[in-house]
């Protein structure tokens, strides 16, 4: 395999993409198709995609690909709940350190979600405060950044010959 970091990045962008719009699907008619679940649900299929197409243009080596997803990945990096705002987002694997506060309390810790997950609220009451980075988005962060697109190697095209030096009929200033 010439790139498994960057194949990789791209099975776990495909996981998340496909079962996070199986998800969004899943929740919308759960939901009944609830007004609230509707106006938030466009964000949230629109980001999983997003992790789709670039998933499928990052398996190809394009540079498109590869701009989508650091997007993709700079979307699972925080992790952020909130009783105003809440925003986490994973895409195939996540591990995520986070500190989580409640009244005089707090907890540090590490969470793991599989397949897809995405939360998007807001205004949500009694909420903890957690504050978290993904690892996994760190860790396909640098790759992305250090991965450059190969280009074919294309010779510069030659000039054809010109009449005379094809049918060779120029003549040289040599006599003989």
């Amino acid at each position: 395999m010439k790139n498994p970091w960057i194949k990789s990045i791209a099975i776990l962008e495909i996981i998340g993409g496909i079962v996070g719009i199986l998800f969004c699907v899943y929740e919308s008619v759960a939901a009944g198709f609830a007004l609230n679940v509707m106006v938030v649900l466009p964000v949230s299929l629109g980001i999983f995609i997003l992790s789709l197409i670039a998933s499928i243009y990052l398996w190809k080596e394009t540079s498109f690909g590869r701009r989508a997803s650091i997007i993709v990945q700079f979307i699972q990096l925080p992790k952020l709940i909130s009783p105003a705002f809440t925003f986490m987002f994973s895409f195939g694997f996540d591990l995520f350190a986070h500190m989580t506060l409640v009244n005089d309390f707090s907890t540090v810790g590490v969470q793991f979600r599989v397949l897809a997950d995405g939360q998007l609220f807001f205004m949500t009451q009694q909420t903890p405060v957690l504050l978290g980075i993904s690892i996994p988005a760190l860790i396909a962060l640098l790759k992305l950044q250090n991965y450059s697109i190969e280009k074919p190697n294309l010779e510069l095209e030659q000039v054809p010959p010109s009449p005379d030096e094809y049918f060779g009929t120029e003549q040289s200033s040599d006599p003989h």
